[in-house]
């Protein structure tokens, strides 16, 4: 399952910026190379939103926006519940499962995917949030391509 050659989510880039700065990247056409964004959609579930939800939602339109206006299709917006349901968890799964079923599609283990500073594996580097939003990125592929049953029958 996990062999970093064969799977359909090869990771070109990953990192953590400033919001300002990742609005002016997706804004150059040379930068953003698939021409396609996913967003993770912001789902309250009924519970009261402090500021930090407020400004998540906000910015969320705004990457919205800046994809509408730079890309060929729209932004794709994706919920926490659709990245478990692409990657085949329960909904009831954890940011930890999350984390473990990404790691599967590239390794059978953790070590192979993320490796070490001297071997760096496939996903070496992936921290904090980039995980959420690997998760998202890979639910949207998942979710724009054709399903193919006889793959979970074999």
């Amino acid at each position: 399952m996990g062999n970093p050659s064969d799977h359909d989510h090869p990771v070109i880039a990953m990192g953590i910026d400033a919001n300002e700065r990742l609005i002016v990247k997706m804004a150059d056409p040379a930068w953003n190379h698939a021409g396609l964004t996913a967003i993770e959609k912001f789902v309250s579930h009924g519970q009261r939103l402090g500021d930090d939800s407020v400004d998540t939602i906000r910015f969320s339109g705004r990457l919205e926006q800046v994809a509408l206006h730079t890309q060929a299709r729209p932004a794709i917006l994706i919920t926490r519940a659709e990245v478990k349901k692409a990657l085949r968890l329960t909904r009831k799964a954890r940011d930890t499962h999350v984390r473990r079923a990404l790691i599967r599609l590239y390794a059978d283990t953790e070590k192979e995917a993320i490796g070490s500073v001297l071997r760096p594996g496939p996903l070496y580097g992936m921290k904090a949030h980039i995980w959420a939003a690997f998760g998202v990125a890979v639910a949207c592929d998942v979710m724009a391509k054709p399903r193919d049953d006889k793959r979970e029958t074999e």
